[in-house]
């Protein structure tokens, strides 16, 4: 009985070893490298790795021999499927390539499916080096911009023109930074904004993404009274005394009928004089001010004028004239004559300085001149 299940045992033992032995022996060995393609796209250094496998060509390989799916286009379907889930391929390295870089690619496969379709990979990782990259070209994206500074000192901003006519470097944007509220000598930081895989694709390289910029010699604001040279301060002077005039001739009820009533006619007036000239300058850009300057000459006049419902008027009439942004150039004050106007008129000069000078004192800063002496407030 004992011989007897020995050779039982010996008989099992052998037909296991002959299975194993079978089995190794029709295992289908794959060389990975005979479907992958490997290729590079992109610059030197910014190249990328394109990897793929060739199922089609894998899967008849595998399974053409495949007793188990011999004449069932369905079963052959079905394995071919496992086969694409199962194996997979991967790098280590597919991005910022440059040429003569070596990557490993791994080729990965789900055991229980290779053991299933008895197959096996002759390696799972083979190396590759990088080749046939474009040379990038090295591009200056500040080389066709034109800088403009708009406006005058201490209020100047920067405009960047770009007159780019490469497909690439006319996407290009610019930012500065300070870009407003700018002086003589200073300094700005100018930045590209560009996006980098377009560079790429055109196989370009940034060299400087920013730049600084100083600001040049330009004119500016005129920032007190001694800065006005003599001649604009007569044609100021004359400018206000000739305006106030012809609007007294004129009639021009707006500068009279809020200060002396509803003019019916004016009898007769003096010639107007000036009284007391204010200079004002802006406190800043983060203060509420349309002007970065102003020029006030409050002129006087002898008014006689007959009044609608009312008695004659006999007095004297205060007319502060505003003049705007004054700016120096070199030396010399330039001002648009032209742009005046009249407002604040009183009957007093107490009046008239409350009217033009008080209600602006939050936002400027105020020069009294007076003959003989100049105050600031």
């Amino acid at each position: 009985m004992k011989g007897k299940s020995k050779s039982i045992i010996l008989f099992v033992l052998s037909v296991c070893l002959l299975v194993i032995i079978l089995s190794a022996c029709g295992s289908t060995k794959i060389n990975p490298e005979d479907y992958l393609t490997v290729s590079y796209s992109g610059m030197n250094s910014k190249g990328t790795a394109n990897i793929s496998l060739d199922y089609s060509s894998l899967e008849s390989a595998i399974l053409d021999d495949d007793s188990s799916t011999s004449g069932s286009e369905i079963g052959y379907l079905a394995n071919a499927l496992k086969i694409e889930t199962a194996v997979s391929v991967d790098a280590d390295n597919k991005s910022d390539l440059s040429n003569g870089d070596e990557i490993t690619v791994t080729v990965s496969c789900d055991e229980d499916t290779a053991k299933e379709l008895n197959f096996s990979f002759s390696k799972t990782t083979i190396t590759y080096t990088v080749e046939g990259l474009a040379e990038a070209t090295t591009v200056d994206v500040f080389k066709d911009i034109k800088i403009n500074v708009v406006g005058y000192e201490p209020y100047a901003s920067i405009d960047i023109l770009n007159n780019s006519t490469d497909e690439f470097l006319s996407t290009v944007t610019y930012t500065a930074e300070p870009d407003s509220d700018l002086k003589n000598g200073d300094t700005v930081t100018i930045t590209a904004n560009y996006s980098e895989g377009l560079a790429e694709l055109h196989y370009y390289v940034v060299s400087e993404d920013s730049m600084t910029y100083t600001v040049p010699d330009i004119d500016g604001y005129v920032t007190s009274y001694d800065q006005i040279d003599a001649s604009t301060l007569a044609s100021l002077d004359q400018e206000a005394i000739d305006f106030v005039e012809a609007q007294i001739i004129n009639n021009t009820s707006r500068i009279l009928s809020n200060v002396i009533g509803s003019v019916k006619t004016i009898n007769n007036s003096g010639t107007p004089k000036i009284e007391t000239v204010y200079f004002l300058t802006s406190k800043g850009s983060s203060y509420d001010t349309e002007y970065a300057n102003m020029f006030i000459a409050v002129c006087s006049a002898e008014i006689n004028a007959s009044i609608y419902w009312s008695d004659d008027y006999n007095g004297i009439v205060y007319f502060p004239v505003f003049f705007y942004d004054l700016v120096d150039h070199q030396g010399v004050t330039e001002v648009d004559l032209s742009n005046r106007d009249i407002s604040g008129q009183a009957k007093t000069a107490a009046e008239a300085y409350t009217n033009c000078i008080t209600a602006n004192k939050d936002n400027f800063v105020v020069e009294e001149i007076t003959p003989g002496t100049q105050t600031e407030s």
